[in-house]
């Protein structure tokens, strides 16, 4: 048999055909009349998305490129930092964090639960004058939930001056995180991720609060220095060669979101997220997380004797759609779907299937079709309320 590759991970994600057909065009120097108006256009959709009055830049790199940006721009050696734990990226940015040189209190959570408001506050109320909070929203390896808006209310309630710093990778675009609302200085996020670009870049948004913190000296940044980049920016240019590919498909995604409102993509990654878990739970299988899950991705725990890398492998090389199984020591045990990026309900219908005959591959007994029942009961609700919107060249 014939059959197409689908790409269900929390990142790379699938690109939509006008995303990639704009991208495939001619492009403009970086530094031409012609490319700074889309770059212009483009940060100020940026803006509109995060909810803020204040600059969200483009970094080319990864997700970690940026967050690394920020960490760089914002703290100093001997900065006392609150990191909260729980996952491999909340680990990165400790990491990071430590490097600088930082005094760090970490919020320590298991991998797969979600932080509290009494396990920061009990940090808080320890530490000395803190000047920044690290946290991830979405934490891509465990697909927990942490509840950022009453993190942040937390650490304003100590500290009112302190930075909060947000991992917002897998967040931005599947669950609502408005800088201005939120309160929060600093959210960043990758093009590869919900806005279903190539990897590559990173946007990260800095507040007033942010930039006061990052006007000192002892910068250990260069290429990396958002301080440089901001002012460049303000020029309509990059401080260095951009990624600037990615930068002219951010401007066809965010258009096209424009357009449609954020509320409403919101609302197509809550539906997607749903119908996962609903088909997932049909087949008998329990999520990871403890506490509330990604809208980003979907986190299985494995049933005794089925190993994930094993379904991610027969979904692969059988189905031709890729999912992503855990990472480290959860490699074996968790099983991950993606439901961001330009996904659309009929993947989710797809993935579903693809897992539910990699289980009976593997021995499991599942009710044929039950999965794929549950996601339907899910997404029609969903197909009648109002016309969907449909992505074309």
């Amino acid at each position: 048999m014939f059959v197409k590759t689908r790409l269900l991970t929390p990142g790379p994600t699938a690109t939509a055909e006008s995303t990639r057909l704009a991208m495939a065009a001619a492009l403009p120097h970086h530094r031409s009349s012609v490319f700074t108006p889309v770059f212009l256009r483009s940060l100020e959709l940026l803006r509109w998305f995060w909810e803020t009055d204040d600059d969200v830049l483009f970094v080319s790199g990864s997700g970690t490129a940026g967050m690394e940006a920020a960490l760089r721009t914002v703290l100093r050696a001997g900065d006392e930092v609150v990191v909260v734990t729980g996952g491999k990226f909340a680990d990165r940015w400790h990491t990071i964090v430590k490097l600088l040189g930082c005094r760090v209190h970490l919020v320590e959570v298991p991998w797969g639960s979600s932080a509290t408001v009494a396990q920061l506050d009990e940090v808080l109320a320890a530490a000395g004058d803190v000047r920044a909070l690290v946290c991830v929203a979405s934490e891509t390896s465990t697909g927990a939930l942490h509840p950022v808006v009453e993190l942040v209310e937390a650490l304003r309630a100590r500290f009112p001056e302190a930075v909060a710093m947000v991992d917002g990778i897998t967040a931005v675009g599947t669950v609502d995180l408005s800088m201005r609302r939120h309160g929060i200085d600093v959210l960043v996020s990758g093009t590869q991720k919900a806005f279903g670009l190539p990897p590559g870049g990173a946007m990260v948004g800095m507040s007033a609060r942010a930039w006061s913190a990052a006007d000192r000296d002892g910068c250990t940044a260069y290429y990396l220095d958002l301080r440089r980049e901001r002012k460049q920016t303000a020029q309509g240019q990059s401080a260095c060669t951009p990624a600037h590919g990615l930068i002219v498909g951010l401007h066809e995604v965010f258009e096209r979101w424009h357009a449609a409102g954020r509320e409403r993509v919101l609302e197509h990654a809550r539906v997607l997220s749903d119908a996962t878990v609903a088909g997932v739970r049909a087949l008998g299988l329990e999520l990871f997380p403890s506490g509330p899950p990604s809208r980003a991705l979907t986190a299985v725990a494995m049933p005794d004797g089925v190993r994930a890398s094993e379904l991610v492998a027969w979904m692969r090389s059988r189905c031709g759609l890729t999912c992503a199984s855990g990472q480290d020591h959860l490699k074996d045990v968790v099983l991950r779907i993606g439901h961001l990026g330009a996904v659309d309900p009929f993947d989710i219908v797809q993935g579903i299937a693809a897992l539910e005959l990699a289980l009976q591959a593997a021995g499991r007994t599942t009710e044929a079709g039950a999965g794929v029942a549950a996601v339907q009961r899910v997404i029609a609700p969903a197909l009648v309320a109002q016309a969907p919107l449909l992505y074309q060249p």
